[in-house]
């Protein structure tokens, strides 16, 4: 993907990214991929980092750089897969806005996904491949060569 991203520090062999947004103001960020009980199956968790280094999901930003932390999350989730090949990503927003928002960013670029991942979207029914048009409650992401089913 070659649009604009926000520089991270890569910290705990490749499970948390750190970066700064700059927009109205200047924002300590962090992704992390936390390993659940299942094999091979991380959440993503995208939040601000408080000034006393505890985690923030709910706080909406509004720093005017949303695409630019967009394609920064998809950096991270590129190199933590890159790390972890077998892995499985899930995530969601904190929010029903916030998941609509991954929507459709993934709607935009399900094309350029496709070369590399699988794009799945959860429903209250289980999880299809990701379709456009489609209302998820969730996302799971991984490398093409991984089997997932």
């Amino acid at each position: 993907m070659d649009k604009p991203f926000y520089q991270f520090t890569v910290l705990n062999e490749a499970r948390r990214f750190d970066f700064v947004s700059v927009g109205k103001e200047e924002i300590s960020k962090t992704i992390t991929f936390s390993k659940t009980e299942e094999p091979d199956i991380y959440t993503l968790m995208l939040a601000n980092v408080r000034p006393n280094g505890s985690l923030d999901i709910r706080t909406v930003s509004n720093n005017g750089d949303m695409k630019k932390i967009l394609v920064t999350v998809y950096k991270a989730i590129e190199i933590f897969l890159t790390d972890e090949p077998d892995a499985i990503v899930i995530f969601s927003g904190s929010s029903d806005a916030r998941t609509r928002l991954y929507q459709i960013a993934i709607s935009k670029e399900l094309s350029m996904l496709n070369d590399r991942f699988k794009v799945y979207g959860v429903t209250r029914d289980g999880f299809e491949l990701f379709r456009a048009n489609q209302r998820y409650c969730a996302f799971v992401i991984s490398l093409k060569n991984t089997n997932i089913v």
